[in-house]
């Protein structure tokens, strides 16, 4: 099913998406933005498990409230696709060993025109995790300006890639950093 913006949203309780579903998440006529508020700071603004989630037109916004979970989560098997319009922005992921605005763990992101930028993270990967399997494929778009924090960490200013694969197709990784490695 289609689930059309037609406004800015601040989500009080996670988005949770699974059981074999297909749905795209688009603004309508414009971009809008489904932003992350104090309420579930310690929750995951979007969850998609063994379920397909087409993104455009829509910023989901971490608002750069302090968390210890992923913006976003994508596991057992789910697919999600971040289209042109489509960014993840502000994730601030405190004292935890994941990643700041994604985490993928045996599912595939496809980044096919959309943004992952301005993310921080204490540890590891500011604007992703992947684990277990996972595809990440950036076929045009840009992971830019992510962060981690901690010279101690295992690396990756913008990608933790452990157990999966990330295929550069087109598009543009630029300005991250982590003062230890990566």
């Amino acid at each position: 099913g289609n689930i059309n913006l037609l406004s800015n949203i601040a989500v009080s309780q996670s988005i949770v998406l699974n059981t074999a579903k297909n749905v795209k998440i688009q603004g309508y006529n414009s971009v809008y933005t489904l932003e992350r508020t104090g309420a579930i700071a310690s929750k995951v603004l979007l969850l998609v498990a063994n379920s397909e989630v087409t993104l455009s037109n829509v910023i989901l916004d971490g608002k750069n409230i302090a968390s210890t979970v992923s913006l976003v989560q994508l596991v057992n098997n789910a697919s999600v696709n971040l289209n042109n319009g489509a960014s993840i922005i502000n994730a601030n992921m405190q004292n935890a060993w994941a990643g700041g605005a994604l985490y993928v763990d045996n599912s595939t992101l496809t980044i096919n025109g959309g943004s992952i930028s301005n993310n921080t993270s204490n540890n590891i990967g500011a604007a992703m995790q992947i684990l277990n399997h996972s595809n990440v494929t950036l076929n045009y778009g840009n992971i830019d300006n992510n962060k981690t924090l901690d010279a101690s960490s295992g690396g990756g200013g913008a990608i933790y890639l452990d157990g999966g694969n990330f295929t550069i197709n087109n598009g543009s990784i630029s300005n991250n950093y982590n003062p230890y490695i990566g």
